[in-house]
This record gives C-alpha cells, sequence and structure tokens, in this order.
C-alpha cells in the first residue's frame, strides 16, 4: 500500500475502492439549476390560468335583450304590439361609382331596410337583387357634394326609401319606413 501511496502525484486524493463506492451528491450548482428550471416552468404555466380568472372576475355579467337577433340577413328583430322592434332587412355592401367623378371616386355603402309589416321581410327576401340594385340606382346619381355630411347622407336615405318603395307599390304590402347605413365610406 506504501507502493501505491509512493505512485501517487502529490496532491491526488485517494481512490476509494471499488466495494466501498459513496454515492455523489449533485453539486450545488445543478441543484440550483433545477429549481430554477422548475420554478419557471411553473410560472409559465400558472400565469395563464391566474390572467384568465382574474379578467373573467373583473367582466360584467352577459345581459340578454329581449328581440335580439344572431345578425343574420333578412331576419325580423321582433314582432308584437305598438312600441316593438319593426322587422329589418339587411343587405350586402355595394360599391358604386360616385357621378361626375369619372370613375376615380367610389362609395361603398351597406343599407338595412326598416320595413311596416313582418310579412313584407317574407316577401322581399326573393327580391335581393332588385333592391341592391335600386340602392345602386339612388347612390349612383350622387355627385361628391351631395354626399357630404350628415344632410347628404339623409337626402341618399331617403332617395333608397323612394326607389325602393316605388318599386314595390303594386307588387307588395307594407313599405320601407327606414333606411340605416352601417358602412358608408367615400374614397
Amino acid at each position: 500500500m506504501a507502493e501505491e501511496n509512493a505512485n501517487q502525484a502529490p496532491g491526488e486524493a485517494k481512490e476509494a475502492p471499488a466495494g466501498d463506492a459513496v454515492p455523489a451528491k449533485p453539486s450545488s450548482g445543478k441543484l440550483g439549476m433545477l429549481v430554477v428550471v422548475i420554478v419557471g416552468f411553473l410560472v409559465m404555466a400558472i400565469t395563464p390560468l391566474v390572467t384568465f380568472f382574474a379578467v373573467k372576475a373583473t367582466l360584467p355579467p352577459p345581459v340578454e335583450k329581449k328581440g335580439a337577433h344572431g345578425g343574420g340577413h333578412g331576419e325580423a328583430q321582433g314582432e308584437g304590439g305598438e312600441g316593438s322592434a319593426k322587422p329589418m332587412m339587411d343587405l350586402k355592401p355595394v360599391n358604386v361609382n360616385i357621378a361626375e367623378t369619372k370613375g376615380t371616386r367610389i362609395l361603398r355603402v351597406e343599407a338595412h331596410l326598416v320595413l311596416s309589416e313582418a310579412k313584407l321581410l317574407e316577401e322581399l327576401k326573393n327580391s335581393t337583387p332588385m333592391l341592391i340594385d335600386r340602392v345602386i340606382t339612388a347612390a349612383s346619381r350622387k355627385t361628391l357634394d351631395e354626399l357630404d355630411g350628415p344632410e347628404g347622407h339623409e337626402a341618399l336615405k331617403r332617395d333608397i326609401m323612394s326607389e325602393i318603395n316605388a318599386a314595390i307599390k303594386e307588387k307588395m304590402a307594407g313599405s320601407v319606413i327606414d333606411v340605416y347605413f352601417s358602412e358608408f365610406i367615400v374614397q
């Protein structure tokens, strides 16, 4: 054994015999890294959950409205006695060349027709192309100056109502009593 110690360089530790092996402790650097990884994973997993529940707790509960509809085309908003919502028909957006601009300016408008009677809604469902044509006809007559400002919007609404009511007057019972725009863009 003395010979073995003599062959060893100074400062080298003596190797333990194979039978006396002691399991090595993980170094504190590896343990620290493992803790950081676990904590990081937990933070990434828990943060979205906490955020979801915190936001959900601060939102007011949803309020259901009577007579509301899901936004489908041509659906009635309500029927019944006085004070109830009138049936409404939604039309697709249309692009129209503005008069006297030689095609350099366009109007994009999406009209919604308020009807006097619910049965008119059913009759008009099959006449959607005619209704869109009447919107295009009324809008394409307008110049850029005529479309400017709220007065221009109201004038176009009246023209659309007149065009459609003239077209359906003899064929159907009821009339368009108002027009709303959900899109009105001049480019």
